[in-house]
């Protein structure tokens, strides 16, 4: 019966965080306190913390660690680590990520790894950071699966580990299973592209690429717009082309946006100044996604250089995406 009643306090005090009344839900905080229930103070953190109530967040993710929360560790941690709504402090931040892992989170070993990575908090040291990836991986649900994502991703570019493409599809096959998109997209990618006769196979591919489109990765809508442009493994079709490569660009995909803008520069009519929007569009909005995809966009700039004012466009992006009337529509 008590925990009902803890259950039924959680659900309205999470609730009443949601709507902005902090003070009541503040109530509800107290009598998890008193019960020491955990689960609800690091719940209303994380309401609060998307309602940018960070000095609240900040408490509740405080006592529910103190608690032995393991999830609000690695919350209180990410504020700390990040500066969101508080003071930076990369060492506290380590701190909190590897008590969270002692405890076998693997969230916790997955930034722990991070720091150790970057020298964040900590002393640099990659053998450290291979070993919290390693570690986590074992301790990994279906709702997480950063550490053998990232180990996959080590195995396939050679960081840390000798380059492995075998390793890299087991382990991404391992996290696809678990539910995750960007490993069921990866290995759609190597199962595609692999130069190794033995990995590659179309078909697989294809499975895997619509697996992580069904489950809402942008770029796989991009890859399969791709393949249905080229012909590669399916029948060409310009229809399902634009299918998804419209869900592609709606879904903010930098790939999608990139051939779009491609599109637009070799449609003869108007696509000048539809080109000209993505790419601005591209530069301002989708930034953060940049280094991996310059390759695609060098190679656009390169082919396409005298149908538009590049430097122009990468000076001043905004100018460009500020022309609404000339929008190209997808």
């Amino acid at each position: 019966m008590k925990q009902e009643t803890m259950s039924r306090e959680r659900e309205i005090g999470v609730e009443l965080a949601r709507k902005g009344k902090f003070k009541e839900a503040i109530m509800f905080l107290e009598k998890a306190l008193l019960n020491d229930d955990e689960t609800s103070i690091n719940d209303i953190g994380v309401v609060a913390e998307r309602s940018q109530k960070f000095d609240l967040a900040a408490k509740c993710y405080a006592m529910a660690a103190m608690l032995g929360q393991t999830e609000a560790m690695c919350n209180l941690g990410n504020m700390l680590e990040n500066g969101i709504g508080i003071e930076s402090n990369y060492t506290a931040a380590f701190l909190l990520f590897r008590r969270a892992a002692s405890l076998n989170h693997p969230r916790g070993y997955y930034r722990m790894s991070r720091m150790f990575e970057m020298g964040m908090g900590v002393r640099k040291n990659k053998k450290k950071a291979l070993e919290a990836l390693i570690n986590g991986s074992k301790y990994e649900t279906d709702s997480f699966q950063g550490c053998t994502d990232t180990l996959a991703y080590y195995y396939l570019n050679g960081l840390m580990v000798k380059e492995d493409e075998q390793k890299a599809l087991e382990l991404y096959l391992k996290a696809s299973r678990n539910g995750c998109k960007t490993a069921a997209y990866n290995v759609g990618y190597i199962y595609l592209y692999s130069k190794d006769k033995k990995i590659r196979n179309g078909k697989k591919g294809v499975e895997y690429m619509l697996k992580a489109a069904e489950g809402g990765y942008p770029d796989a809508y991009a890859m399969l717009a791709s393949l249905y442009k080229d012909g590669y493994i399916v029948k060409k079709d310009i229809e399902i082309y634009n299918y998804w490569l419209k869900k592609g660009v709606m879904s903010d995909s930098p790939k999608a946006i990139l051939m779009l803008a491609e599109d637009q520069l070799n449609n003869k009519k108007n696509g000048i100044d539809g080109a000209e929007y993505w790419i601005g569009y591209y530069l301002v909005n989708l930034k953060e996604y940049h280094q991996e995809n310059t390759g695609t966009y060098l190679s656009l700039r390169d082919k396409y250089k005298n149908k538009v004012d590049w430097d122009d466009i990468e000076a001043n992006p905004e100018t460009y995406i500020n022309k609404t009337n000339k929008i190209a529509e997808c």
